[in-house]
């Protein structure tokens, strides 16, 4: 049963073979819609794209491994995936790492997704790689040209500093 709460700004359905909701929130919509819709917007887009929220659904499900009963959102990214694959025809998206999912024959015949993904050892973020490299640079600058200034002042303030921390420096 799908049902607009309006409490949390999101449409909430219950998602084949799982006994809770999933809660799309209004902002996902507005993102698949290009506009600010109204709750029946909402629930317009939903009847029309019913199998492929499902799908969505299920695939989140079975990706994050959520026990039977979980409640759980869906992002507009998880319903553009499910709808762009409904329309392509396709069996697969390496976006996803669905080991399985069964949408059951409630939606005109059996629909069975079998996905998988590589995941690299090691995923780097570069952001984080980044923050890592400035707070080296950060830090070799603060010891370089501070700790070994030639201005008394600069070298008094990084000297009371270090002491004040508890580091020895003599």
């Amino acid at each position: 049963m799908t049902v607009w709460r309006s409490d949390i700004e999101a449409l909430t359905f219950e998602p084949a073979g799982h006994a809770s909701t999933c809660a799309v929130h209004r902002l996902a919509f507005r993102t698949l819609l290009g506009r600010m819709p109204a709750p029946a917007d909402c629930t317009a887009y939903f009847k029309a794209n019913e199998p492929a929220f499902h799908a969505a659904a299920l695939a989140k499900i079975s990706r994050r491994g959520l026990a039977p009963g979980a409640k759980f959102h869906l992002t507009s990214r998880d319903v553009a995936q499910a709808i762009r694959r409904k329309q392509s025809g396709s069996r697969s998206d390496p976006d996803l790492g669905i080991v399985a999912s069964h949408l059951g024959d409630r939606y005109g015949g059996r629909m069975d997704m079998s996905y998988s993904r590589t995941l690299p050892l090691a995923a780097g973020d570069t952001r984080t790689l980044w923050q890592a490299a400035l707070a080296i640079g950060l830090g070799l600058f603060i010891v370089g040209v501070v700790g070994f200034s030639h201005i008394d002042v600069v070298h008094n303030a990084a000297h009371d500093v270090r002491h004040s921390n508890a580091f020895p420096c003599h």
